[in-house]
């Protein structure tokens, strides 16, 4: 079995330095290290690339513009050559055994295999309760402290068959703003393929406060409503998109209908925020909108939208390996 590493970044290098050094640390080293840099290019240091150039088979994809993390991630999917993939966040840190763990899990004949996360204060990752959200219960992973079959997808640390990730066309770039390990936990589910929750290979996730997501989606009024900015379109069109591909009509308008109601929370907003009312009322409505056009837009899997420009730097370790692979190639060919 091989494993490539996929990790989209974007202005995280503090954070992602820790991260190749935790991988260069592993017992059981990756076959590959993919990177898709979306990184702005007078921002970017190529330096820490070199530096574990030579410990790590590192490839490296640098996007001209930021556009997505689900674009980045299909665009590692592309350039993958390994079994399976193991897709990290950048800002993780975790021990020395997670890939030798996650071998050990997938040679039970999983296809998917979802590990275990930890915030920044080392508290074990729990399901929310049945009252705050009747869907996120629905593909919630279950407690860390246990084993068991989910259709849960932690999209920052998860095992996938490149195969079964072919079959299903990668990621869905309308989730580009969030909620894409939860379609894609759904689209595995209704694949039938064999997944597993397991604690073992966990990681800790240290939630940085900039780069990522958090930044190239992050629009002006979401900056200054503070608090608010989760109910701007951008976000919430996912959700509602969501709700619209995977449910009835009918359950879609309960659901969406029930996310209305969160505007009027008294203890959080209501009372804080009385002001922003109108406003996450009407952007609830311009999210309902937007969400009715990406429905009827359809799933921008691979294969549906055009790839980004992009540059390519390998590592001295990912070229020899890639030697040493076409070397024993030519040992096996028949004669």
């Amino acid at each position: 079995m091989t494993i490539t590493v996929l990790i989209p970044t974007y202005c995280r290098y503090p954070f992602l330095r820790d991260l190749l050094g935790d991988l260069a640390a592993q017992t059981r080293p990756p076959d590959e290290v993919l990177i898709v840099d979306q990184t702005p290019e007078g921002e970017r240091d190529e330096c820490l690339y070199r530096e574990f150039g030579g410990k790590l088979p590192l490839k490296v994809l640098y996007l001209t513009v930021a556009r997505g993390l689900c674009l980045a991630r299909n665009l590692g999917i592309l350039h993958a050559t390994s079994d399976s993939i193991l897709f990290l966040d950048d800002d993780l840190r975790f021990e020395e055994e997670l890939l030798s763990q996650y071998e050990r899990v997938a040679a039970g004949g999983f296809e998917v295999v979802h590990g275990g996360v930890r915030f920044r204060d080392h508290a074990l990752w729990k399901a929310r309760p049945a009252i705050d959200d009747p869907v996120y219960q629905i593909i919630a992973s279950p407690n860390t402290d246990q084993v068991a079959g989910t259709i849960g997808i932690a999209a920052g640390n998860s095992l996938v068959n490149r195969g079964l990730l072919t079959q299903l066309g990668g990621f869905d770039r309308q989730f580009d703003t969030g909620f894409e390990d939860w379609d894609f936990g759904m689209r595995v589910f209704y694949s039938s393929a064999r997944t597993i929750y397991h604690p073992g290979p966990s990681v800790r996730h240290l939630k940085a406060p900039t780069g990522g997501r958090r930044d190239y989606f992050m629009t002006g009024w979401g900056r200054l409503l503070g608090s608010w900015r989760e109910f701007t379109p951008s976000s919430r069109a996912s959700l509602f998109y969501f709700y619209g591909k995977h449910f009835t009509r009918r359950g879609a308008r309960r659901l969406c209908l029930w996310r209305l109601l969160e505007v009027f929370e008294l203890k959080y907003r209501l009372f804080r925020y009385p002001w922003g009312v109108p406003i996450a009322v009407f952007w609830w409505l311009a999210s309902v909108l937007r969400a009715r056009r990406m429905l009827r837009a359809g799933p921008l899997t691979i294969g549906r939208y055009e790839q980004p420009p992009y540059t390519t730097w390998t590592s001295p370790a990912w070229q020899e390996s890639r030697t040493l692979e076409g070397m024993g190639a030519t040992l096996l060919a028949p004669k």
